[in-house]
């Protein structure tokens, strides 16, 4: 139960009702109770906002799972651009409690998620280096390839096989590997939880208080977009910067392009500095710049660091867990320092 006031999604409203109180409680029960309505609003908020929701100290398990399941059927109710926004903050924010995590909880959270988990280490070369020994790699935990797969979208299975370690039916993982799949699952268990949801449920006065919370929430979004600062861009974005500066926006491959656009999506964009940053022409620049609103506007996100090294867009070791995450971290130190790495206050 424990493990439900920080992982709710863990439960469906169903079952988890039907423990507790003995009978199913609907959606539109719960729209009624305000405090549970209050702090589904409140979550809804946060994960429009990219900020992260952190339960009150005082709330319940009871509140929390209420509350949670709640504001799927909101965002579900506000359209797929809340939704998505609201699944993979969700996503984002179990993905960083993970790591605090015992072995044992990231077992018994996958198997809730419904991809049965099991701790059969094994040894394989990893590394050979030049003049020097075969290094090896632990993969201490293993997935039958059968939920491994339904985890992914139908178009990412063969590629998310093709970077995995493959053995008798089952795949091997690390403990990076097994967090960075309960990521993708618990927003595959949002959208399948969304996919249940019937908005006519709702009451009105829930709903019109969801679309003003949605409207704010984006506002404040816009409004915190990043410093176009070129000097602390992560490695992998400058990489597809320079050579879109070089060869032309042209030559950038789907990915590249995709990541490119994406991140720049999240700073504060002009088409004189993106001239100059691509060393590009007004059409060039006029047309990333439209692909970079459009992809804000359906919340679209550059690749997580794990899945950009995958895809060979990145080879150095950032803290991440993402290009934009990355950056803000070195615009928020530049901030600190001066020029010669000196803190300002000194």
């Amino acid at each position: 139960m424990v493990l439900l006031r920080r992982y709710p999604f863990a439960t469906t409203l169903k079952e988890y009702s039907v423990r507790v109180a003995g009978v199913e409680i609907r959606l539109s029960d719960l729209a009624k109770d305000e405090a549970v309505a209050s702090l589904a609003l409140k979550r809804l908020k946060a994960n429009i906002e990219e900020d992260e929701y952190r339960p009150e100290p005082e709330s319940t398990v009871d509140d929390e799972v209420f509350s949670f399941h709640l504001a799927v059927a909101l965002a579900t109710a506000l359209g797929p651009s809340a939704l998505r926004r609201f699944s993979e903050s969700e996503a984002s924010r179990a993905h960083k409690m993970l790591k605090l995590e015992d072995e044992n909880t990231l077992i018994e959270l996958a198997s809730s998620l419904g991809v049965r988990v099991e701790k059969k280490p094994i040894s394989i070369p990893w590394l050979v280096a030049r003049g020097e020994e075969v290094r090896r790699k632990i993969l201490a935990y293993r997935v039958h390839v059968s939920d491994y797969l339904k985890v992914h979208a139908a178009g990412e299975r063969e590629e998310a096989l093709t970077n995995s370690f493959l053995l008798g039916g089952w795949v091997y993982l690390d403990r990076q590997d097994l967090e960075d799949l309960i990521h993708d699952a618990v927003r595959l268990r949002i959208e399948t939880l969304a996919r249940q949801v019937d908005p006519s449920e709702l009451p009105e006065e829930i709903l019109a208080r969801a679309r003003v919370v949605f409207e704010e929430a984006l506002d404040k979004r816009s409004g915190r977009l990043a410093d176009l600062d070129p000097d602390a861009f992560p490695p992998c974005i400058s990489a597809i910067i320079e050579k879109a500066s070089r060869a032309g926006v042209k030559a950038l491959s789907d990915q590249e392009g995709y990541m490119l656009v994406t991140f720049l999506a999240y700073t504060k964009l002009d088409l004189d500095s993106l001239r100059d940053l691509l060393n590009a022409g007004d059409g060039d620049a006029l047309a990333v710049s439209s692909l970079a609103r459009f992809a804000r506007s359906r919340g679209f996100r550059p690749f997580k660091c794990s899945a950009a090294k995958d895809a060979g867009l990145c080879k150095w070791n950032c803290r991440g867990p993402s290009p934009l995450s990355e950056y803000r971290r070195r615009l928020a130190r530049s901030s600190h320092e001066g020029p010669e790495g000196v803190g300002r206050g000194a």
